[in-house]
């Protein structure tokens, strides 16, 4: 629980306008660990630790600019600014990304 209020509190724009590539990077490569710790224990997380994380790891990449080029972002977008899901694979989309930018800013 404690991680998921971390989440909440870093994934607000006035803390993330502040952050830099490399720590946009350091944040979504710490997110995409633990969101494998908790698929991994899904026994002892909600399904709604994953939406939040969704929406930090979102409103960081959207920070660092760190879509791929030709990914509809309007469901996305909205999902991000208003943790509202049109589809479910937003999220699949969003952890995907994030994935591409660490990779890219290696």
């Amino acid at each position: 629980m404690d991680f998921v209020q971390l989440e909440l509190m870093i994934s607000q724009p006035e803390i993330i306008e502040q952050l830099n590539t490399s720590q946009i990077k350091t944040f979504l490569t710490f997110v995409l660990e633990k969101i494998e710790q908790k698929s991994v224990l899904s026994q002892y997380y909600s399904r709604v630790f994953i939406p939040v994380s969704a929406v930090a790891t979102g409103r960081m990449l959207m920070q660092a600019n760190g879509f791929s080029e030709g990914i509809s972002q309007d469901s996305m977008e909205k999902f991000i600014k208003t943790g509202i899901l049109d589809s479910p694979e937003d999220i699949s989309r969003v952890f995907h990304q994030a994935q591409n930018f660490i990779n890219k800013n290696k």
